[in-house]
């Protein structure tokens, strides 16, 4: 999984640029604002400095979360590897060594912790800012494929678990459905931090104006 992942980050260095050129452009507007809200005296020194230093936190925080969920999104719709993944896991030995049809939920969901982690452990990641964001996109898509899989196993557990038909019920859909989430949740943080970044600026450029 990570060789494959690495091509894509050529896409996600387009996306960590489009965001900080927004959010550079949003602060700059957001310190004029807060000059001029502030009565332009010491306290309009003080809010101006703060809005600046929350504006290069929330920069950073926003960048990096972007550039890893749409990492993930790229690696889901190109390399359908949420689907990959499942087969991984669902033909991990002691799934196979099993030789039941059908598993206790007990069993089906302790073999697929371990199935999880052994896939984990196979992982070889590199450092820097590269190997992060190929460690988290491979994490997340993971995370999203064990909680997936033991939903599916625990609807149908009642009499012990088909992995034939939980494989045949998400074979093919994990990596749409999951593009959609994340798709959705990008949009959601990205409003929530401008949103939060804006209301805060405005709440110290009102106090600290008139606190000096």
């Amino acid at each position: 999984m990570l060789n494959e992942l690495l091509p894509l980050l050529a896409d996600i260095v387009k996306v960590a640029l489009k965001t900080v050129f927004g959010m550079v452009a949003l602060t700059l507007a957001l310190l004029l604002v807060t000059w001029r809200l502030s009565g332009g005296g010491k306290g309009s020194v003080v809010a101006v400095l703060c809005v600046l230093v929350l504006s290069m936190v929330a920069t950073g925080f926003l960048t990096l979360k972007r550039s890893m969920l749409t990492l993930v999104i790229k690696a889901l719709g190109k390399l359908r590897l949420a689907d990959r993944v499942l087969g991984l896991v669902l033909s991990y030995d002691g799934f196979v060594a099993s030789g039941l049809e059908r598993l206790p939920l007990a069993q089906a969901e302790a073999t697929l912790h371990k199935a999880i982690a052994a896939v984990r452990a196979k992982l070889d990641f590199q450092g820097g800012i590269r190997g992060y964001l190929v460690r988290k996109a491979n994490e997340r898509v993971l995370g999203l494929v064990e909680t997936s899989t033991l939903a599916a196993f625990r609807a149908e557990g009642v009499n012990g678990v088909d992995l034939a038909l939980v494989r045949h019920a998400l074979a093919d859909r994990l990596d749409a459905t999951f593009v959609a989430q994340l798709d959705s949740g990008l949009t959601r943080i990205t409003v929530l931090v401008v949103t939060a970044l804006v209301a805060t600026s405005v709440c110290l450029s009102y106090f600290l104006g008139r606190a000096f």
